[in-house]
């Protein structure tokens, strides 16, 4: 495992954090199997997207609770010794995980958002793990971010990622809309970065980011898992997803539990 004092400053700094030739091509391929197997089974937490008719996207989360394989690689792979140390995190809790399909000449965009205020929880340390399961650049919706947004201290209105599919969004007042940064690129650092499989993305809860359309010939597979950090505890919020709510907890309750399994790394 290899993380140095400047991967972490470069980290702290931007905000997300690109480690190269992490996973073995037969690692890609069985997360790449379990995941198809998973969209077929289609359960509650699947959604399938449309645009003017046309399906456009798939989407699955909590994947890893009904998965073993999934299961064992989020909580048993070296990504959790990485999250802890960027997170500067003795204990981390495996969060959720989710994947998205974005097929072929699709041309939908994942718009602007941060994390953050999709979940039902509060704290500074949540930290997402993104792995492409094929190479991704500007062409077929690699991952773009505002850099050092994650500093802003905002947490913005979550929305539909696209339309025909997915959940609505209640408002809430502590939230702030996103901007048009997409009308406004020169008031932003926005950068776009390509990824090869095995690679892997880190990047923060609080930094804003979005994805570019998939004008290619293959569909871009990819699969996200979330940790959390030792200052995360449970917030029941207005304007979260929620199905992510959980009933068995109350606000400000230490996540520790099975459906957050903590793990203590040095």
């Amino acid at each position: 495992m290899k993380v140095s004092k400047q991967d972490l400053i470069n980290y702290h700094e931007n905000g997300y954090l690109r480690l190269k030739n992490q996973l073995n091509p037969y690692i890609v391929s069985e997360i790449r199997k379990e995941l198809k197997k998973e969209f077929a089974a289609k359960g509650k937490y699947s959604f399938v997207y449309e645009t003017e008719g046309v399906v456009t996207a798939y989407t699955s989360a909590q994947l890893w609770q009904k998965n073993d394989y999934l299961k064992e690689f989020c909580l048993k792979s070296i990504i959790p010794q990485y999250c802890s140390l960027l997170m500067n995190s003795k204990k981390v809790n495996l969060y959720n995980d989710s994947s998205f399909i974005k097929l072929k000449n699709s041309k939908t965009a994942t718009p602007w958002h941060n994390d953050m205020p999709y979940f039902p929880i509060e704290g500074s340390k949540i930290l997402t793990c993104w792995i492409p399961l094929n190479d991704v650049d500007s062409l077929n919706s690699t991952l773009k971010f505002v850099v050092g947004s994650h500093q802003w201290g905002k947490l913005f209105q979550p929305k539909a990622f696209h339309k025909g599919g997915g959940l609505s969004y209640q408002i809430n007042e502590n939230n702030v809309p996103v901007p048009d940064i997409e009308k406004n690129p020169e008031l932003y650092h926005i950068e776009t970065v390509p990824l090869s499989v095995g690679d892997i993305m880190f990047f923060s809860g609080y930094l804003l980011h979005a994805s570019t359309e998939n004008s290619s010939h293959d569909d871009r597979i990819a699969y996200s898992i979330r940790y959390t950090g030792d200052d995360v505890t449970y917030k029941n919020k207005i304007g979260c997803n929620e199905l992510l709510k959980n009933p068995s907890f109350t606000d400000g309750q230490i996540l520790d539990s099975p459906d957050y399994p903590p793990l203590q790394l040095n």
